[in-house]
């Protein structure tokens, strides 16, 4: 028989494509606005993918400076456009007339 697999066990798995996927309302990775730096996906983890062969940690770390640094102002980027977004929402909703 087979053992039940408790959902929370799960969740992590089923979670992380969100989080690497960009969303329409920022355009940018809910992972990479969070964390600063964009994330791989479990296949890529285990797949010899260009991006890992080409890897040089030295240079990635100081790119990885670099973004954490510009960070902030990408967050005000992506609020301006979420905000955007729900304005454009609003008056759209609004001229039905409803």
């Amino acid at each position: 028989m087979k053992q039940k697999v408790k959902w929370a066990d799960e969740l992590f798995e089923l979670l992380w494509p969100y989080r690497c996927t960009p969303q329409s309302s920022t355009g940018e990775t809910p992972y990479n606005l969070t964390y600063g730096m964009v994330a791989k996906i479990l296949v890529e983890v285990g797949e010899a993918t260009l991006r890992r062969q080409l890897n040089d940690m030295k240079i990635n770390e100081e790119c990885m400076k670099t973004e954490l640094d510009l960070l902030e102002e990408l967050r005000k980027k992506v609020r301006i456009r979420e905000e955007a977004c729900k304005q454009q929402t609003a008056r759209r909703y609004n001229s039905r007339g409803l």
